[in-house]
Protein backbone atom coordinates (compact mmCIF):
# COMPACT_ATOMS: atom_id res chain seq x y z
CA UNK A 1 0.00 0.00 0.00
CA UNK A 2 2.60 2.17 0.86
CA UNK A 3 4.74 2.02 -2.51
CA UNK A 4 1.81 2.28 -4.11
CA UNK A 5 1.38 5.66 -2.80
CA UNK A 6 4.63 6.96 -3.02
CA UNK A 7 4.69 5.76 -7.18
CA UNK A 8 1.47 7.74 -7.62
CA UNK A 9 2.98 10.70 -5.52
CA UNK A 10 6.29 10.29 -7.71
CA UNK A 11 4.43 10.22 -11.12
CA UNK A 12 2.29 13.13 -9.89
CA UNK A 13 5.84 15.18 -9.19
CA UNK A 14 7.28 14.42 -12.59
CA UNK A 15 3.87 15.23 -14.26
CA UNK A 16 4.15 18.22 -12.70
CA UNK A 17 7.36 19.35 -13.33
CA UNK A 18 7.11 18.04 -17.04
CA UNK A 19 3.90 20.52 -17.72
CA UNK A 20 5.96 23.40 -15.90
CA UNK A 21 8.92 22.81 -18.32
CA UNK A 22 6.73 22.65 -21.33
CA UNK A 23 4.72 26.48 -20.02
CA UNK A 24 8.31 27.74 -19.79
CA UNK A 25 8.94 27.13 -23.47
CA UNK A 26 6.10 28.37 -24.94
CA UNK A 27 6.94 32.33 -25.25
CA UNK A 28 2.86 32.53 -26.00
CA UNK A 29 1.54 31.29 -22.97
CA UNK A 30 -0.77 32.91 -20.34
CA UNK A 31 1.11 33.82 -17.86
CA UNK A 32 -1.90 33.65 -15.24
CA UNK A 33 -1.71 29.78 -15.87
CA UNK A 34 1.55 29.81 -13.56
CA UNK A 35 0.37 31.91 -11.25
CA UNK A 36 0.20 29.45 -8.08
CA UNK A 37 -3.61 28.87 -6.88
CA UNK A 38 -5.13 30.50 -3.54
CA UNK A 39 -5.19 28.56 -0.40
CA UNK A 40 -7.85 29.39 2.05
CA UNK A 41 -7.65 29.22 5.68
CA UNK A 42 -9.18 30.03 8.91
CA UNK A 43 -6.19 30.08 11.27
CA UNK A 44 -6.96 33.71 12.11
CA UNK A 45 -11.00 32.30 13.12
CA UNK A 46 -11.93 34.14 9.60
CA UNK A 47 -11.18 32.93 5.86
CA UNK A 48 -8.54 34.02 4.80
CA UNK A 49 -5.55 33.75 1.58
CA UNK A 50 -3.00 32.24 3.42
CA UNK A 51 -0.42 34.43 1.56
CA UNK A 52 -2.12 36.80 3.85
CA UNK A 53 -1.93 35.29 7.44
CA UNK A 54 1.04 36.69 9.31
CA UNK A 55 1.36 33.48 11.10
CA UNK A 56 3.91 30.09 10.20
CA UNK A 57 1.19 28.06 9.20
CA UNK A 58 1.89 25.00 7.09
CA UNK A 59 -1.97 23.62 5.29
CA UNK A 60 -2.50 20.28 4.35
CA UNK A 61 -5.93 19.78 1.50
CA UNK A 62 -8.11 17.16 0.93
CA UNK A 63 -6.32 16.31 -2.07
CA UNK A 64 -2.41 16.56 -0.41
CA UNK A 65 -3.90 13.96 2.08
CA UNK A 66 -4.84 11.34 -0.79
CA UNK A 67 -1.96 12.12 -2.29
CA UNK A 68 0.82 11.45 0.96
CA UNK A 69 -1.29 8.48 2.19
CA UNK A 70 -1.65 10.27 5.71
CA UNK A 71 -4.32 8.40 7.97
CA UNK A 72 -3.64 9.48 11.28
CA UNK A 73 -2.29 11.97 13.18
CA UNK A 74 0.64 10.16 13.82
CA UNK A 75 1.56 10.12 10.01
CA UNK A 76 0.46 14.36 10.04
CA UNK A 77 4.32 14.78 11.66
CA UNK A 78 6.08 13.36 8.37
CA UNK A 79 5.08 16.16 6.41
CA UNK A 80 4.81 19.07 8.62
CA UNK A 81 8.33 20.47 9.13
CA UNK A 82 9.16 21.06 13.38
CA UNK A 83 5.90 19.39 14.21
CA UNK A 84 7.12 15.55 16.17
CA UNK A 85 4.11 13.40 16.99
CA UNK A 86 5.22 10.33 19.38
CA UNK A 87 2.85 7.89 20.95
CA UNK A 88 4.43 4.85 22.54
CA UNK A 89 2.23 3.19 25.31
CA UNK A 90 -0.53 4.26 24.02
CA UNK A 91 -2.52 6.97 22.43
CA UNK A 92 -3.30 9.02 25.79
CA UNK A 93 0.55 9.25 26.53
CA UNK A 94 1.02 11.16 23.35
CA UNK A 95 3.76 13.59 23.17
CA UNK A 96 2.66 16.79 20.26
CA UNK A 97 5.80 18.75 19.78
CA UNK A 98 6.28 22.07 17.69
CA UNK A 99 9.39 23.30 17.30
CA UNK A 100 10.54 20.99 20.05
CA UNK A 101 8.04 22.44 22.42
CA UNK A 102 5.41 20.06 23.50
CA UNK A 103 3.97 18.13 26.60
CA UNK A 104 3.80 14.26 27.34
CA UNK A 105 0.28 13.45 28.52
CA UNK A 106 1.84 10.54 30.85
CA UNK A 107 0.44 12.36 34.18
CA UNK A 108 -3.76 12.74 33.49
CA UNK A 109 -3.76 16.13 34.49
CA UNK A 110 -1.01 17.74 32.25
CA UNK A 111 -2.73 19.94 29.69
CA UNK A 112 -1.26 19.65 26.10
CA UNK A 113 1.26 22.61 25.11
CA UNK A 114 -0.16 21.92 21.79
CA UNK A 115 -3.71 22.36 21.06
CA UNK A 116 -5.61 20.07 18.97
CA UNK A 117 -9.23 21.21 16.93
CA UNK A 118 -11.75 19.70 14.92
CA UNK A 119 -14.08 22.04 13.35
CA UNK A 120 -12.99 24.93 15.93
CA UNK A 121 -13.52 22.39 18.52
CA UNK A 122 -11.19 22.39 21.27
CA UNK A 123 -10.26 18.43 22.47
CA UNK A 124 -8.99 18.08 26.19
CA UNK A 125 -6.31 15.43 25.66
CA UNK A 126 -4.43 14.74 22.86
CA UNK A 127 -4.99 10.96 22.61
CA UNK A 128 -8.70 12.34 21.58
CA UNK A 129 -7.12 13.61 18.33
CA UNK A 130 -4.91 10.15 17.39
CA UNK A 131 -8.03 8.18 15.69
CA UNK A 132 -8.09 7.80 12.06
CA UNK A 133 -8.71 11.22 9.95
CA UNK A 134 -12.26 10.62 8.03
CA UNK A 135 -13.72 13.27 5.92
CA UNK A 136 -11.15 15.48 6.07
CA UNK A 137 -11.55 18.86 3.94
CA UNK A 138 -8.20 20.18 5.14
CA UNK A 139 -5.57 20.58 8.26
CA UNK A 140 -3.87 23.48 9.61
CA UNK A 141 -0.66 23.32 11.76
CA UNK A 142 0.01 26.94 13.31
CA UNK A 143 3.21 27.20 14.61
CA UNK A 144 4.41 29.33 17.58
CA UNK A 145 2.08 30.69 20.61
CA UNK A 146 -1.69 30.78 19.62
CA UNK A 147 -3.00 31.88 23.04
CA UNK A 148 -5.08 35.24 21.84
CA UNK A 149 -7.38 33.03 18.94
CA UNK A 150 -7.10 29.95 20.61
CA UNK A 151 -6.67 30.02 24.20
CA UNK A 152 -3.73 28.58 27.06
CA UNK A 153 -3.61 25.60 25.95
CA UNK A 154 -1.65 26.99 22.12
CA UNK A 155 1.87 28.12 23.80
CA UNK A 156 3.63 26.13 21.39
CA UNK A 157 1.15 26.02 18.66
CA UNK A 158 -2.50 24.45 17.56
CA UNK A 159 -3.45 22.15 14.84
CA UNK A 160 -6.80 22.88 13.25
CA UNK A 161 -8.68 19.88 11.64
CA UNK A 162 -11.53 20.82 9.00
CA UNK A 163 -13.93 18.34 8.12
CA UNK A 164 -15.87 18.64 4.84
CA UNK A 165 -19.33 20.41 5.31
CA UNK A 166 -23.10 18.91 3.97
CA UNK A 167 -23.83 20.18 0.33
CA UNK A 168 -27.00 22.02 0.36
CA UNK A 169 -26.29 22.12 -3.90
CA UNK A 170 -26.25 18.29 -4.57
CA UNK A 171 -25.73 14.60 -3.75
CA UNK A 172 -22.49 13.46 -3.53
CA UNK A 173 -20.42 10.56 -1.82
CA UNK A 174 -17.22 8.72 -2.30
CA UNK A 175 -16.16 5.56 -0.95
CA UNK A 176 -12.59 4.77 -0.28
CA UNK A 177 -10.56 1.01 0.05
CA UNK A 178 -7.69 -0.07 0.45
CA UNK A 179 -5.35 -3.02 1.97
CA UNK A 180 -1.22 -3.88 2.94
CA UNK A 181 0.63 -6.08 5.05
CA UNK A 182 -0.67 -7.83 8.28
CA UNK A 183 -4.31 -8.41 7.05
CA UNK A 184 -4.74 -4.30 6.99
CA UNK A 185 -8.30 -3.47 5.34
CA UNK A 186 -9.54 0.23 5.82
CA UNK A 187 -12.86 1.73 4.24
CA UNK A 188 -14.19 5.37 4.17
CA UNK A 189 -17.08 6.29 3.05
CA UNK A 190 -19.02 9.61 2.85
CA UNK A 191 -22.46 10.91 1.98
CA UNK A 192 -23.85 14.27 1.77
CA UNK A 193 -27.02 16.13 0.01
CA UNK A 194 -30.12 18.50 0.35
CA UNK A 195 -33.05 17.33 2.68
CA UNK A 196 -34.62 20.61 1.75
CA UNK A 197 -34.04 24.44 0.60
CA UNK A 198 -32.47 25.12 3.63
CA UNK A 199 -31.19 21.59 5.32
CA UNK A 200 -28.79 19.54 3.77
CA UNK A 201 -26.98 16.31 5.69
CA UNK A 202 -23.46 14.46 5.60
CA UNK A 203 -22.91 10.78 6.76
CA UNK A 204 -19.62 9.55 7.05
CA UNK A 205 -17.20 6.98 8.95
CA UNK A 206 -14.69 4.59 8.66
CA UNK A 207 -13.28 0.76 9.44
CA UNK A 208 -9.69 0.25 10.28
CA UNK A 209 -8.37 -3.47 11.11
CA UNK A 210 -5.40 -5.10 10.80
CA UNK A 211 -3.11 -7.97 12.80
CA UNK A 212 -0.49 -6.68 14.85
CA UNK A 213 3.53 -6.73 13.81
CA UNK A 214 5.41 -7.06 17.17
CA UNK A 215 6.29 -10.96 17.49
CA UNK A 216 5.73 -11.17 21.24
CA UNK A 217 7.63 -14.40 22.48
CA UNK A 218 6.50 -13.59 25.90
CA UNK A 219 2.53 -13.97 25.70
CA UNK A 220 2.78 -15.54 22.55
CA UNK A 221 0.47 -13.05 20.52
CA UNK A 222 1.26 -11.00 18.32
CA UNK A 223 1.07 -6.72 19.63
CA UNK A 224 -0.13 -3.75 17.88
CA UNK A 225 -3.13 -4.85 15.48
CA UNK A 226 -6.08 -2.77 15.15
CA UNK A 227 -9.86 -2.87 15.41
CA UNK A 228 -11.30 0.69 15.29
CA UNK A 229 -14.15 2.51 13.51
CA UNK A 230 -15.98 5.61 13.88
CA UNK A 231 -18.87 7.49 12.87
CA UNK A 232 -19.62 11.00 12.19
CA UNK A 233 -23.11 12.87 11.09
CA UNK A 234 -23.84 16.54 10.19
CA UNK A 235 -27.19 18.45 9.64
CA UNK A 236 -27.18 21.57 8.31
CA UNK A 237 -29.92 24.41 8.53
CA UNK A 238 -29.15 27.90 6.51
CA UNK A 239 -32.49 29.88 6.85
CA UNK A 240 -30.91 33.04 5.11
CA UNK A 241 -27.58 33.77 3.51
CA UNK A 242 -26.94 35.27 7.27
CA UNK A 243 -27.53 32.76 9.74
CA UNK A 244 -26.05 28.95 9.31
CA UNK A 245 -26.88 26.50 12.29
CA UNK A 246 -24.32 23.29 11.96
CA UNK A 247 -25.29 20.36 14.51
CA UNK A 248 -22.49 17.88 14.31
CA UNK A 249 -21.64 14.26 16.50
CA UNK A 250 -19.52 11.61 16.38
CA UNK A 251 -18.90 8.27 17.86
CA UNK A 252 -15.09 6.80 18.06
CA UNK A 253 -14.12 2.71 19.18
CA UNK A 254 -10.70 2.00 19.64
CA UNK A 255 -10.06 -1.92 20.49
CA UNK A 256 -6.27 -2.68 20.53
CA UNK A 257 -3.71 -5.33 21.94
CA UNK A 258 -1.18 -2.79 23.31
CA UNK A 259 1.37 -0.86 21.73
CA UNK A 260 4.30 -3.04 21.13
CA UNK A 261 7.72 -1.58 21.03
CA UNK A 262 11.13 -2.38 20.61
CA UNK A 263 14.26 -1.51 22.82
CA UNK A 264 17.60 -2.82 23.95
CA UNK A 265 18.67 -4.54 27.27
CA UNK A 266 22.13 -3.47 29.27
CA UNK A 267 24.18 -6.52 29.92
CA UNK A 268 22.81 -6.00 33.58
CA UNK A 269 18.86 -6.37 32.32
CA UNK A 270 19.82 -9.62 30.34
CA UNK A 271 21.51 -11.00 33.03
CA UNK A 272 18.14 -10.50 35.24
CA UNK A 273 15.98 -11.89 32.25
CA UNK A 274 18.08 -15.04 32.08
CA UNK A 275 17.84 -15.35 35.98
CA UNK A 276 14.17 -15.48 36.22
CA UNK A 277 13.96 -17.86 33.64
CA UNK A 278 12.19 -15.03 31.32
CA UNK A 279 13.01 -15.01 27.35
CA UNK A 280 15.62 -12.80 26.44
CA UNK A 281 14.87 -11.15 23.00
CA UNK A 282 17.54 -9.98 20.38
CA UNK A 283 19.28 -6.32 21.11
CA UNK A 284 18.19 -5.37 17.63
CA UNK A 285 15.13 -2.33 17.90
CA UNK A 286 14.20 -2.98 14.44
CA UNK A 287 13.47 -7.09 14.33
CA UNK A 288 10.55 -6.08 15.54
CA UNK A 289 10.60 -9.13 17.97
CA UNK A 290 9.62 -8.28 21.99
CA UNK A 291 9.19 -10.76 24.66
CA UNK A 292 6.92 -8.94 27.46
CA UNK A 293 5.07 -11.48 29.99
CA UNK A 294 2.01 -9.09 30.32
CA UNK A 295 -0.10 -8.96 27.03
CA UNK A 296 -0.76 -4.61 26.68
CA UNK A 297 -4.33 -3.35 25.92
CA UNK A 298 -5.91 -0.14 24.69
CA UNK A 299 -9.92 0.26 24.75
CA UNK A 300 -11.32 3.70 23.94
CA UNK A 301 -15.12 4.71 23.65
CA UNK A 302 -15.81 8.58 23.13
CA UNK A 303 -19.19 10.40 21.75
CA UNK A 304 -18.94 13.75 21.21
CA UNK A 305 -21.74 16.65 20.07
CA UNK A 306 -21.21 20.05 19.10
CA UNK A 307 -23.91 22.93 17.55
CA UNK A 308 -22.38 25.66 15.83
CA UNK A 309 -23.93 28.60 15.09
CA UNK A 310 -23.27 32.00 12.50
CA UNK A 311 -24.80 34.70 11.98
CA UNK A 312 -22.96 37.50 9.63
CA UNK A 313 -23.94 41.34 9.47
CA UNK A 314 -22.56 45.08 8.32
CA UNK A 315 -20.27 44.76 11.71
CA UNK A 316 -18.70 40.97 11.33
CA UNK A 317 -19.19 37.52 12.06
CA UNK A 318 -21.22 36.30 15.27
CA UNK A 319 -19.83 32.63 15.58
CA UNK A 320 -20.90 30.67 18.31
CA UNK A 321 -19.84 26.71 19.64
CA UNK A 322 -20.75 24.78 22.11
CA UNK A 323 -19.55 21.39 22.44
CA UNK A 324 -20.28 18.30 24.74
CA UNK A 325 -17.55 15.25 24.94
CA UNK A 326 -17.87 12.04 26.80
CA UNK A 327 -15.10 9.64 26.38
CA UNK A 328 -13.45 6.67 28.34
CA UNK A 329 -10.29 4.66 28.03
CA UNK A 330 -8.79 1.24 29.42
CA UNK A 331 -5.20 0.67 29.20
CA UNK A 332 -2.51 -2.18 30.12
CA UNK A 333 1.50 -2.53 29.12
CA UNK A 334 4.25 -4.62 30.52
Amino acid sequence: MFTFKRKTLSSVLALTVCAGGAAAQDSGADSEARVLGKVEVTAQKQVQDLQDVPIAVNVLSDEQIQLTGIDDALELANFVPSLNITAVRNPFQSRVAIRGLGTSQNDPSLEPSVGMFVDGVFLGRSGLGMSDLTDIERIEVLQGPQGTLYGKNTNAGAISIITKQPNLEEFEGYIDASVGDFNMRRVTLSATGPLSDTVAFRVSGSIHKRDGYFENAGSGNDTNRADDWNLQGKLLWEPSENLSVLLSGSHVERDTNGSGFDSTFSPLVQAELNAQGLTVPTNDPFDFDIANNTQGAFEMESDSLALTVELDSDWGTFTSITAWNDYEFFTRAD
